[in-house]
């Protein structure tokens, strides 16, 4: 896993490394190689491993489930226009 500056561009998305625009099979490809990459990366420090899957598998379970995804997406959409700066 990449580190970021910011956690607030942190999303499902990012977590896995795919656009939004993503299919199903892509989501499941991409959670497979997190999973690996995560056990490479992480083996020596089984607390952030763990924690580094914990999120990986909630960011699966959401962008997996076509109705969990719809949610979270309008959810986004919320977030991206309230933070978003009014420019006139």
């Amino acid at each position: 896993m990449k580190k970021r500056g910011k956690t607030s561009n942190l999303t499902f998305y990012t977590v896995l490394g795919v656009p939004q625009t993503a299919n199903k099979d892509q989501i499941h490809e991409a959670y497979q190689r997190f999973i690996q990459t995560c056990q490479t990366k992480m083996q020596s420090d089984p607390q952030k491993l763990a924690s580094a899957l914990k999120v990986g598998a909630k960011a699966f379970d959401i962008l997996a489930n076509p109705e969990t995804r719809r949610v979270y997406d309008a959810q986004l959409q919320k977030l991206e226009l309230v933070s978003s700066p009014n420019v006139s």
